[in-house]
């Protein structure tokens, strides 16, 4: 045995030539041992000695402790083979020392081939119990690993149910190889049905769908099995306690080779959103009603304001007074078209600015008294635009129009007005020309303006716009602006 591989034997013996000669002895087998005479001493050396591999244990060691108490102190603090050598051949002896260590009992007047073999024996014991302690230890640590991914999944599964629950919400998977169908507790929930009672054999689930939606689910489950496709729908359904609920249906089919294995799918219940989503309608119809009301009477008081100013129009003789209550009242007439026009719409927002814009122009013209040979040309672009833009727009033109109508032709036999209105992108045009006498010099040079003009540039103001008159073969105004 090289010196890399030597044992080192603590040999505990109280008698010094019985020591003696079991170190020789041993030492011939290649060991390298270490006596002491006490158990007292044994312990200490133990402690203070780290590169011992066995200890060989006599029992009686006269004064102090015995080596089955020494022992018992050596073990709780190492963990080493130890043999006890004797010469008690008592069954209650070597049961005592069983008690204590299992390396092995050896009668002080065997041979060194016993000792050696009891030696060996105890090496090979200490070993397979090491190897076993590593086994537990291992063991123990994937137990621990299991404990923990068991508290894991017993957390996510509990952290599941609360989801489904807060959610309402429940997962199903159907298994068409196994024949089998899995419900989630949610999904349970949703169709108010005991879980301990199983998942319904399809189609039965279908029965709980009301009929106009049933259908349409069975459309959608065909065409995920024989094609694979995925559905999102949203159904109506009827739970097992007759409680009507809206659900949402998702589901996407597995396949292999073009078969379809399995379909995973989940349902959400939505009814609290259905209902919220019913009341918002049923609001927005009341709404809509008393807004088509207040857009009623507000346009029926414009036509009372309208006629008051034309009957006091009507009643006045002075000339400048009656043209300025004629004045007022095709201003008030741009506004009951618009209002009449917004009775119309869907959102009460918007409006068209052809269709407004051409009912103003015609109301236009049948308020002022035009000689025959007087035309009006309209070319108009289809547009939405929000009322309140619509409203300046007809004011503008209201005030355009009113001008050429009155201004433009004195002392002419016939003459011709034209209107022109186009979108280009974001941008609107407004045209109003006419081939008449041209604008006063001093209303060019901003000098003298005049009340509708005025008006006319505080509304292009308004709407972030600008405006331009030019005398061009008669008088043309022009107004941009951006929507």
């Amino acid at each position: 045995m090289n010196d890399e591989n030597r044992k080192t034997i603590l040999l505990v013996e109280d008698e010094a030539i019985i020591a003696m000669t079991e170190k020789m002895s041993l030492e011939k087998y290649g060991y390298s041992v270490i006596t002491v005479t006490t158990g007292e001493k044994a312990v200490e050396t133990v402690k203070s000695t780290p590169g011992i591999d066995i200890i060989l244990m006599d029992i009686d060691l006269g004064k102090g402790i015995d080596g089955t108490e020494a022992a018992e102190i050596i073990l709780k603090e190492r963990d080493i083979p130890l043999l006890f050598v004797s010469s008690h051949k008592e069954t209650e002896i070597v049961s005592k020392t069983e008690k204590i260590t299992y390396y092995g009992y050896v009668v002080k007047s065997s041979s060194i081939t016993v000792f050696d073999a009891s030696i060996k024996m105890a090496f090979k014991l200490f070993e397979e119990k090491q190897k076993v302690h590593q086994k537990q230890m291992e063991l123990e640590a994937i137990n621990e690993k299991l404990k923990a991914k068991n508290e894991e999944l017993i957390k996510m599964e509990k952290m599941h149910h609360e989801t489904e629950e807060f959610g309402k919400i429940g997962g199903w998977e159907r298994d068409f190889e196994k024949d089998l169908e899995i419900w989630t507790n949610g999904t349970f929930h949703i169709f108010e049905l005991d879980p301990k009672n199983g998942v319904p054999k399809f189609p039965k689930p279908l029965e709980y769908i009301v009929p106009p939606f049933r259908q349409m689910a069975e459309e959608a489950i065909k065409r995920a099995i024989e094609n694979g496709e995925p559905y999102d729908q949203e159904w109506k359904i009827i739970t097992e306690k007759g409680n009507i609920r809206w659900i949402h249906s998702i589901a996407k089919p597995y396949q292999v080779q073009g078969k379809t294995q399995k379909v995973l799918g989940s349902f959400q219940d939505i009814t609290e959103r259905k209902l919220a989503e019913a009341e918002i309608q049923k609001q927005l119809a009341e709404k809509d009603i008393l807004l088509r009301e207040v857009y009623h009477r507000v346009k029926n008081n414009i036509t009372n304001i309208e006629s008051f100013l034309q009957l006091q129009a009507d009643s006045i003789a002075n000339p400048e007074a009656k043209k300025a209550l004629l004045d007022a009242v095709s201003r008030v007439q741009s506004i009951r078209i618009l209002y009449d026009k917004l009775l119309f719409t869907e959102d009460y927002h918007d409006v068209s600015i052809k269709s407004y814009t051409e009912n103003l122009v015609d109301s236009l013209l049948a308020f002022y008294v035009l000689k025959n040979n007087l035309s009006i040309e309209k070319n108009i672009s289809e547009f939405i635009l929000s009322s309140k833009q619509a409203f300046s727009i007809g004011i503008i033109i209201n005030e355009l129009l009113t001008n050429a109508f009155k201004h433009a032709f004195k002392d002419f036999d016939k003459g011709n007005v034209s209107l022109s209105i186009e979108k280009k992108e974001n941008i609107v045009t407004i045209i109003i020309q006419d081939n008449g006498i041209g604008i006063d010099e001093r209303i060019m040079e901003n000098k003298s303006p005049g009340f509708g003009l005025s008006i006319v540039k505080m509304l292009v103001e308004q709407l972030n716009g600008t405006y331009s008159i030019v005398n061009k073969n008669g008088t043309k105004s022009t107004v941009q602006f951006e929507i």
